[in-house]
């Protein structure tokens, strides 16, 4: 007796069925969140890329996830709600001198903030001062905080993105929770190792109560990242994964462990933007764009210009 324990028996006493069965019931398409304004021009999809823990992967998936979908011929904004500033670093040097998210939070213009980049189809709102965001009374009032992210998604709904990827703080309190209350849908990466098996229950209970939100929060997956395709124990959690959870909540896409994310972050591009011709590693980023426009009922009527290019976003 190996004394090991079956995956899908420690789902039934944690009620993993249950709280995937909430989530399920809950899953209906639905308008995405205008905010109270219902004559916008478009209707914006707003989706938030959130972790219980830090060291998933989520800047680097909001980076490229955003960058192939603009590629695909969406207007998107990435936008970095994260302290640590890790999407403008991943993309400019000049991400520290930037004013971003928690200046307009203190009531900066947000035209002003935006970055524009050399893919017409794509712009960037860096996290900005969060030192300066502190020092004012918003970040201690919940309702006024929340009332300002209300206020600042309002603003950008107006304006001409069809996609707003949002990289959230690790966790899901403060502004992580002021966020997911306006994002129409959120993406969930977990790291294909054995902690991730372990608090998958607790992921699940935060995802059936995003579900229960007025309005709800669709879930659009659960991404695994890290994948260590020569790593037994890896692909053993990702079997795990898939084994657990229904194919609704699980994406198809997963994301590789690679030393390649680190050199395209030393040069500030994307992996789309690393070499002429993309690498495998950067079309997996076409794939899930392309598994996520299916997921979130994007219209992809239209033809997309996939065609590469090798430059940086910005100066």
């Amino acid at each position: 007796m190996s004394g090991r324990v079956n995956v899908l028996d420690l789902a039934e006493r944690q009620g993993v069925a249950d709280l995937i069965e909430e989530i399920r019931l809950s899953s209906n398409s639905r308008p995405c969140n205008l905010l109270g304004f219902a004559n916008s021009r478009t209707c914006v999809t707003k989706l938030c890329i959130s972790s219980q823990k830090g060291g998933v992967g989520k800047t680097t998936v909001a980076v490229n996830l955003a960058y192939s979908l603009a590629r695909r011929g969406w207007r998107v904004l990435l936008l970095d709600c994260d302290p640590q500033g890790s999407v403008g670093l991943s993309v400019t040097d000049k991400a520290n001198s930037n004013r971003g998210f928690f200046d307009a939070m203190v009531g900066d213009s947000l035209e002003e903030l935006m970055i524009k980049t050399r893919l017409p189809e794509f712009q960037i709102l860096t996290a900005g001062d969060y030192e300066r965001f502190l020092k004012t009374p918003i970040a201690v009032d919940p309702d006024a905080r929340r009332a300002q992210v209300e206020t600042l998604f309002s603003q950008i709904n107006l304006m001409d993105f069809e996609i707003i990827v949002i990289d959230t703080p690790a966790g899901t309190h403060s502004v992580t929770s002021d966020l997911l209350s306006v994002a129409d849908y959120v993406m969930i990466p977990e790291q294909a190792e054995p902690l991730a098996m372990r608090s998958l229950p607790q992921v699940l209970q935060r995802m059936a109560e995003l579900s229960k939100k007025d309005p709800p929060i669709k879930v659009a997956g659960i991404l695994a990242t890290m994948v260590q395709r020569d790593d037994p124990t890896s692909l053993d959690v990702l079997r795990k994964m898939r084994q657990m959870l229904p194919g609704e909540l699980m994406l198809d896409t997963t994301i590789p462990r690679d030393p390649m994310f680190l050199r395209a972050s030393d040069y500030g591009v994307p992996l789309g933007l690393l070499q002429k011709n993309p690498t495998p590693l950067a079309l997996i980023f076409e794939q899930l764009a392309a598994e996520l426009e299916g997921r979130m009922n994007l219209d992809t009527s239209e033809d997309e210009d996939a065609t590469p290019r090798l430059i940086r976003l910005m100066d």
